[in-house]
C-alpha cells in the first residue's frame, strides 16, 4: 500500500476556478447594492437616567452631575441624576440591575472599596 503524500496537485490546488472567482466579484459588487441600507436608531428619544449610589453632595454625585450637563448639551435629552444610597452602594446597583434593559438606566459608582456597586444576586 502507498502512502499518503500529500496533495499531488501542486499548484493547482491554490488557484480557485475562474468561474468561482468571478461569482465571489460580481457578489461582492452587487450584495451592497440589493440590501437596504441599515439605518441606527436616534438614541436617546427619552430621558436618561443616571442612578448615583452615594449620598447627594459626595465626589460621585458631584461628577455625575458634571457629567449630566454635558451630556445633556450633547444628547439634547435631559440626563436625571437619581441618588440612591445605601447599604454601600447595593441599593442603587440593585435597582439598575431590575431595570429594563434598554439603555435609559445607568450606573455612577466607584470601585475603590471591596463590594462597592456590586448587584445582589
Amino acid at each position: 500500500m502507498k502512502k499518503n503524500q500529500g496533495s499531488e496537485c501542486g499548484w493547482r490546488c491554490f488557484i480557485p476556478h475562474p468561474s468561482s472567482f468571478i461569482l465571489c466579484v460580481f457578489l461582492s459588487i452587487t450584495l451592497p447594492l440589493i440590501t437596504p441600507a441599515a439605518s441606527a436608531q436616534n438614541y436617546p428619544t427619552k430621558p436618561v437616567r443616571v442612578i448615583v449610589a452615594y449620598p447627594a453632595g459626595g465626589p460621585v454625585d458631584i461628577t455625575a452631575r458634571a457629567l449630566a450637563s454635558k451630556l445633556t448639551a450633547a444628547l439634547g435629552q435631559p440626563i436625571v441624576v437619581d441618588n440612591r444610597s445605601g447599604a454601600g452602594g447595593i441599593v442603587g446597583s440593585d435597582l439598575v440591575a431590575k431595570a429594563a434593559p434598554d439603555g435609559y438606566t445607568l450606573l455612577m459608582c466607584t470601585t475603590s472599596r471591596p463590594g462597592g456597586c456590586v448587584p445582589s444576586p
